[in-house]
């Protein structure tokens, strides 16, 4: 069995894993949710031991983002890079039309000189 000191928890889904490093101070994500809301298994029981409340990951998860701003901030990231290729699939669009009708009337011209 693995040491509580090798285990981290993530506070807002509940997922434990085993980390590779396992040196105090270190930021630590998620794998599985993908926030930094974590902590080494060691240090909740010793909370627990202390009398403090149990980690919210203890009940029920929560049924929608913790911060509403956070599930905004992902959908604009996505938003903008949406508004960036269809940007760049308009620019595009209108060069191939511009060389469509530049050949066009290249050939008109031609044509009515011979």
């Amino acid at each position: 069995m693995v040491s509580p000191d090798k285990i981290a928890v993530c506070l807002s889904c509940g997922n434990e894993w085993e980390v590779k490093d396992p040196s105090p101070g270190k930021k630590r994500k998620c794998p599985v949710c993908g926030k930094y809301r974590v902590k080494m298994k060691s240090e909740i029981l010793k909370e627990q031991k202390a009398g403090a409340a149990p980690p919210p990951a203890a009940a029920a998860p929560p049924a929608g983002p913790e911060d509403p701003g956070e599930e905004e901030e992902k959908d604009a990231g996505g938003g903008i890079l949406l508004y960036a290729v269809l940007l760049l699939a308009a620019i595009g669009a209108g060069w191939f039309l511009v060389g469509v009708f530049r050949r066009r009337r290249a050939k008109k011209r031609y044509s009515e000189e011979n």
